[in-house]
Order: C-alpha cells, then structure tokens, then sequence
C-alpha cells in the first residue's frame, strides 16, 4: 500500500481534539511529563501504542469489547503460537523465543491500530488526524495486512483472474460478511482462524443453495463432499514459498521469501470436521520452510512434518460461473486441479501426506449418469444388474445395434469391462483396485447385432414406410387387376 508522508503520519487535527476521545487529553493515554518543555524529559516514559493495554484505554468505556479482544486472533497470537508449537517449536528455548519476538509479534493488532492508525506491521500513520473511526477504513486496516492475498483476489487485482462478484457488482466491504466478533473476540479461545464453525457462511445469504432447497443438481451432490470455494473461486490465487527470518548488519529483522505463484489446487480437506465436512476443499502453499528459524539455531522445527505446507484456504475471488462448474469434466479426470505428488516438493511430501489427492476423482464411465455408485456404474442404465439382471431401464438408453466411431464398430459390455476394453479406466482416475471391480468376465447376452448408423427409432421408421409402400403397391396391382377382369 502506498505510504504515508511523515507529516501525516503523526498530525493531530482539531476535531480530535474536540471530540471525547480527547477527554483524557495526550499524557492522559501517552503518559509523558507534563509542564516541561524539554523534548526528552517530556516524552519520558511516553508509549506510542497506548492500546497495547487497551483495558486501561478503551476499557474505561469499552468494557465488554476490550474483554472479549483479548481473546481475538487478530489481538492475540494464538495462531502463530498454535502453528509454531504443532511444528515442534519451543517456545520456551531463548533462541525461538528471540525468533518469535523479532519476527511474529508484529503481526497482531491494537484497538487503535484498526480505529486510529494503520497497523505497525505496515507503517503505521493516523488514519485521519488522530480521530477515531467508529467503522475501520478497510483499504488502511483490513486490506493494509490482507492485501497480498485477499484484497487483490476479492478486488481482481491478480492479472487474469476475475475478482469477487460480492465487490464487483455490490461493493460489499469486508464488514457485510465479516461481522465484528471476528475482529473483536466473542470471548473464545481459537487455536487459529479456522478452529469452529466457519466464520462466514455462504448459506446465510444464499439459503436457495442449500442442498434440501436448490435446484440445481450439482448442489445436491456436491454440498457435504466439496466447499463453496471449490467450484466458486473464479481462478487461482496467490501461494507463497520458502520464508527466511534474519536480522540485518545494524540487528534489524527482516525477512525474504521465493517469488510467489498464482496457483489453483483441489485437496483432501485437512480440517475434517462437523462444522466442515466436506472432502475436497481448496489449498494454498504458505511460505514457512523446515529452516525458517536457521538464522537463530539449528533444527527450531524438529516436527515440521505435522503440519501440511499446502494449507486449507478460502480464497476471496467468489463467481457464480467458472472453468471448475463449466461440466463435470472439467473437474472429474483433471488432475490439473488437484493437488497431486508432482505438485509437492519432494521435502514436504510427509507434511502433505494428508492434503495430497492420489486418486483424482475419475470421469463418469457413462457421460452424464450422475447417480451410481462405485463399482456398480451400470445400475443408472441396468437397474437390476446387481441381481444379474441386465434389461435395460430404457431402450433408447443407449442400443447395443448403435454404430460409434470408429465406424463399424458397435457399444458391448466387452469394449469397456474386458481387460482389453477400450475404456482407460486408469487415465479417467480409477485406481488399480477399482478397475478390478470393473473388468468383467461375463457379460449380458447379446442375441443379434446390426450395424447401422441412424437411431433405432429411424430403423423402425424405415421399415413402417416400406411395409406401407408395399401395401400400396399390392394394392395398386389388386385394383388394376380387378379391372382389367371387368373390361
């Protein structure tokens, strides 16, 4: 985000200082000493972030919410705590616990980071004159720290990929789907932001998706096995690799990280749970690396392995109509979109054991049966094959006398079920086991065959005109001959 002039940074307009955020005036939040008109001895014990302790501060009207912000993600660092230590990291040991302090204790928020001034993380700098904004500026606050990633794929800043339909067309800022115990706490204790129920549901607007409510067929299916995001992100977003945490010549942190990458990938959802349940859900690489910490000692991550590199994500670039929902094919036999071994580094393949896909979920056998189940992938056409009876539901389901290219060749059993069946169970994405239940030994009897290529009804067709034909001629004779017997 662009920067702040310096003068801008710290100017105090007069409406603050009119207003009742001002009552406790500078020293009343800063401290200081007053009456002396020495720089240093007046910022003596001065705090620049006096909501750091923001009980103290805002606390005096604020009560409740200052209570339950002690328990925010966005106050606290519970989730770099929790990730850190599934890592195996010790927070405890005096090199991590320098590590941390450097590094990751900037990446948290105060009440007046948000209502006053753009994070430290970012510079800092009065939002507006040192007044207090009732509603957050979200390009300053929200977008400030979330703007890499969620701000360019909500607002379709990534090159190619179109934004969310929610900004787009409606302009919804972050608070009409984010409410405020997001950002302020409710009072529990969250390991990190996707520990719960989803903070935000896509149900809640568009209760017409619902499974037990839409009409649209892919809904019904898909609701418990694939998120929203899934079918719903309208192209890939952004994935970051390999972040090293150092301190300069003059003991400044910093940091460097590999170029990031605009990445689309399907995995196993790692977060399985009641409140998520579904299957398939969308991943995204974050840039912590096994020697993240190296600069401050050897081996700070001895179980780096727990945790998948390839993390459960909710990207922002929210359309109705994308590439994945185009036709089942487009995610069915893709293994573009999934997350597979050859996407992963060869040192992160434990760590994303769980998230890898082995399997991509395979093409229909019979394009557009949507209701089988696996092995039995003819019962949508043969009903009672798994009594051993192989009449079809329908006869124009699909004639066992239709000619399929190449010409001459007809549909049987054999063409897909034998083992030299032309059907590549294993390019549409069956596995070894699950092509074994489908290659067959015996097959239904098939009596007669003709090779035609017109539809069995133009047959019958035919074969009713020329019997009428017939019947014309044989007429047309009878009556000349009766004729001609009369005469």
């Amino acid at each position: 985000m662009p920067p702040l002039e310096a003068w801008e940074k710290v100017f105090v307009g007069d409406e603050f200082l009119v207003s009742v955020h001002n009552v406790q005036n500078c020293i009343g939040c800063h401290g200081g000493i007053e009456g002396v008109y020495d720089k240093d001895a007046a910022h003596e014990g001065m705090v620049r972030d006096p909501l750091e302790d923001s009980e103290r501060a805002c606390g005096v009207c604020h009560a409740e919410t200052t209570e339950l912000a002690a328990t925010s993600l966005h106050q606290n660092l519970t989730g770099y705590q929790t990730m850190l230590t599934a890592r195996g990291a010790d927070l405890s040991d005096p090199l991590m616990e320098g590590a941390f302090d450097n590094h990751c204790t900037d990446c948290h928020t105060t009440c007046g980071q948000c209502h006053v001034s753009r994070p430290t993380a970012m510079g800092g700098g009065l939002l507006k004159e040192h007044e207090v904004k009732e509603v957050a500026s979200m390009k300053d606050t929200c977008m400030a720290c979330h703007g890499a990633r969620v701000s360019n794929e909500y607002q379709g800043k990534n090159e190619g990929v179109e934004g969310s339909v929610h900004w787009l067309e409606e302009g919804m800022s972050c608070f009409e789907c984010h409410d405020t115990s997001q950002y302020h706490g409710d009072g529990t204790e969250y390991a990190h932001r996707y520990d719960g129920a989803p903070g935000v549901d896509c149900l809640e607007c568009h209760e017409e998706a619902a499974p037990d409510q839409s009409e649209i067929e892919e809904h019904k299916i898909h609701a418990d096995k694939v998120a929203c995001e899934v079918c719903h992100a309208s192209g890939p977003y952004k994935s970051c690799y390999n972040c090293h945490v150092a301190l300069d010549d003059k003991g400044l942190p910093y940091y460097t990280t590999d170029s990031s990458e605009l990445t689309f990938k399907i995995g196993h959802n790692p977060l399985k749970s009641e409140d998520r349940p579904w299957d398939y859900v969308l991943v995204r690489h974050v840039p912590v690396a096994a020697d993240t910490f190296a600069f401050y000692g050897d081996d700070l991550l001895p179980n780096f392995d727990n945790v998948p590199t390839w993390k459960y994500a909710t990207p922002h670039n929210i359309q109705r109509i994308t590439a994945q929902n185009e036709s089942c094919e487009s995610c069915h036999g893709n293994p573009d979109l999934f997350l597979t071994a050859g996407d992963v580094a060869a040192q992160e393949m434990a760590a994303n054991v769980d998230v890898i896909v082995e399997h991509v979920p395979p093409i229909m056998p019979h394009p557009g049966l949507t209701e089988y189940e696996i092995p039995q992938a003819c019962v949508g056409c043969h009903p009672e094959a798994a009594e051993e009876d192989w009449g079809l539901l329908n006869e124009n389901i699909h004639s066992l006398d239709w000619v399929v290219e190449p010409a001459g060749e007809v549909i049987l059993c054999e063409d897909c079920h034998s083992p030299e069946g032309s059907f590549a169970w294993a390019a549409a994405g069956y596995s070894d086991e699950e092509t074994a239940e489908f290659i067959w030994s015996e097959y239904p009897l098939v009596t007669e065959t003709s090779y035609r290529s017109e539809p069995y009804w133009l047959g019958l067709l035919g074969i009713g005109l020329a019997i009428l034909i017939v019947i014309n001629v044989v007429a047309v004779v009878v009556l000349v001959n009766r004729r001609s017997k009369s005469g």
